[in-house]
């Protein structure tokens, strides 16, 4: 009747709108025809696979649909639903990761639903199912760790969440296969490189790759290996030269300096007492030369490194490099730019440096008194003044 005819066409028009809601807030992607082929390609081992696991047949149609159109982002969440929902038994065999990763290459190699693909990365990994056994794929054929790099590195505005979720499954990657931790090492060392030393400005991947990079140096066994000894000093030294600003406000370095000073720390507690001298005095020396006295925002993370890194080091360390420490401490102490000058004096409110100037009393009073007394004068932050008080307090003890 009238009223049912109604009933069906309003349920319709909901469904319509809906529909229309989900594509405005998840629009599907258009494809290049090679990224097409590539697609189609791909599906067909996967639908196939899933047809032999005895799929409902109304699912495998749908595959079949939203694959022969191209839409893509549907296509992704089917998949999800499928690998998390029990629906496929058992969940991941070798061949059944062969064709979902092949399937997610030509995400991954297009750029296509980020998020969702990485969930469904993350889920795959973390499953019980998913052992070292069948996961062989993964090593031989199907380079899922460089993919996910590849679009941390590539991608300036992803989410939180997704960045969160590429780091752990690279670091499940690197934890459940053995063989491809060198890999995934350079691969993350290599980009930190190529920052720190100016051939990408790209800040955006620094920090997560250096929250990548934190647990596996505090899995590294001693001794240090060469490599790693190389990871030290032209990788992590070198993160402290980038000085660009990101607004009036925001040195870049700043974007990451928490993960990077978690990486030092551990990486110098690592260190052997019979090659400590060496490779700290080393790392300490190319710090100290990444000080730009131009650019203060850029020094005042310096300072904040080098107090980090004084209080990882032995004594002989630091008689080795007391001058240039001293120096600038001193000349950072006399800064008209307050926070510079705070921080560099705020040394001398560690306990740890204070054990260390004890070993070069003379250099420390030499060094700092001339430049401490005339900045009591003329200094225009009362709070410097007040600062400086307290420093020539303990030179004077």
């Amino acid at each position: 009747d009238e009223s049912k005819m109604w009933a069906v066409q309003r349920r319709l028009e909901a469904q319509a709108t809906a529909q229309q809601q989900q594509q405005q807030q998840h629009p599907e992607q258009q494809l290049e025809d090679e990224a097409r082929v590539a697609f189609a390609q791909a599906l067909k081992p996967f639908i196939e696979d899933c047809q032999r696991a005895r799929l409902s047949p109304r699912q495998v149609v749908e595959l079949n649909k939203l694959g022969g159109t191209f839409q893509v982002r549907r296509l992704a969440d089917l998949l999800l639903r499928l690998t998390t929902g029990g629906e496929l038994t058992p969940l991941y065999t070798t061949q059944r990761i062969s064709s979902l990763l092949a399937l997610l290459e030509v995400y991954m190699t297009w750029k296509l639903c980020v998020e969702v693909v990485t969930q469904q990365v993350d889920a795959m990994l973390h499953d019980p199912g998913f052992s070292v056994a069948v996961g062989r794929p993964l090593e031989r054929e199907y380079p899922l760790q460089t993919h996910l790099l590849t679009t941390l590195l590539a991608s300036e505005e992803l989410e939180d969440k997704t960045t969160q979720l590429i780091r752990g499954a690279v670091l499940t990657i690197y934890r459940k296969f053995p063989p491809l931790r060198q890999q995934i090492l350079s691969l993350v060392t290599n980009a930190l490189s190529a920052f720190g030393w100016g051939k990408n400005r790209s800040h955006a991947a620094i920090n997560d790759l250096l929250y990548i990079l934190v647990p596996i140096i505090a899995g590294l066994k001693q001794p240090i290996s060469l490599d790693h000894e190389h990871m030290l000093n032209e990788v992590l030294a070198p993160l402290h030269r980038p000085s660009f600003m990101l607004d009036e406000m925001t040195c870049v370095m700043s974007t990451y300096y928490k993960p990077l000073s978690l990486c030092i720390r551990m990486f110098m507690r690592k260190l052997e007492a019979d090659r400590h001298f060496k490779l700290a005095s080393s790392f300490l020396k190319r710090v100290l030369s990444c000080v730009l006295p131009n650019e203060p925002k850029h020094t005042v993370m310096i300072l904040n490194s080098l107090q980090e890194i004084l209080e990882e080091i032995d004594g002989e360390v630091f008689d080795s490099l007391h001058k240039a420490v001293l120096k600038l401490l001193a000349d950072c102490s006399v800064s008209d730019h307050a926070a510079m000058a705070q921080r560099a004096l705020q040394f001398w409110r560690s306990d740890a440096f204070l054990a260390l100037i004890r070993r070069q009393p003379a250099a420390a009073v030499t060094a700092m008194a001339p430049a401490l007394i005339r900045d009591a004068k003329v200094h225009w932050n009362d709070g410097i003044n007040n600062l400086v008080a307290l420093v020539v307090e303990a030179l004077r003890e």
